[in-house]
């Protein structure tokens, strides 16, 4: 959770269900809006006209309890409260448009052209037009996504997940898996905590 600052203006998720857009320079509001009853926990994406914030709470209601009593999985987020990514009018903070998720959205979203991905609770990753919200494609790899933003490089995506904790290689314009693997010993939910970094052929996490 942090802040976005472009050209002189601070973009600010919060906990408190709304997000701010702030004057450097003075700390003068410039507008505070609140798109969902749900948590803000990104860092703010700022692009062109738009702000993109991501939704989605960080529990399990009871029926996500007794699935994972059975199965061992279950969804973050689901059912307890909306979730997704809002497109907002980085002038103003009205709302453009909103792309709903079955899991929490949590982490920041990624950027390349006109591609906006982000990653849920449910284990999936979409892709679609950042203008519009217009979906592209949707990958579900399993587990959960709970903090881990996606990275994108060289036309890869790079997303981890939790429950079981995987690292995951996507191709950017399909999002057929290219390659996935885990570290030995991982925690659980470690990696579905951390965001991967890419240069130079390398993935670190």
């Amino acid at each position: 959770l942090g802040v976005s600052v472009v050209r002189g203006i601070v973009y600010a998720e919060s906990d408190d269900m709304f997000a701010y857009a702030i004057n450097a320079r003075s700390g003068q509001l410039i507008w505070r809006t609140s798109p969902v009853g749900n948590h803000l926990m990104g860092n703010p994406l700022v692009s062109g006209r738009y702000v993109y914030i991501s939704a989605g709470g960080v529990g399990f209601n009871f029926a996500n309890v007794m699935a994972f009593a059975r199965t061992g999985r279950a969804v973050r987020g689901m059912n307890v409260s909306y979730n997704g990514i809002y497109a907002l009018d980085r002038r103003n903070g009205r709302l453009l448009w909103h792309v709903d998720s079955i899991g929490e959205a949590m982490p920041t979203p990624a950027i390349h052209g006109s591609v906006l991905y982000f990653a849920t609770g449910s284990g999936t990753v979409h892709a679609v037009d950042r203008k519009t919200g217009h979906p592209l494609w949707t990958r579900r790899l399993g587990g959960n996504d709970n903090m881990s933003s996606p990275a994108y490089s060289q036309g890869r995506l790079y997303v981890a997940m939790a429950s079981p904790p995987r690292v995951y290689c996507l191709d950017g314009k399909s999002g057929k898996v290219l390659w996935n693997g885990t570290i030995p010993d991982a925690a659980n939910t470690g990696m579905g905590d951390v965001s991967p970094a890419v240069g130079d052929g390398v993935v670190v996490m």
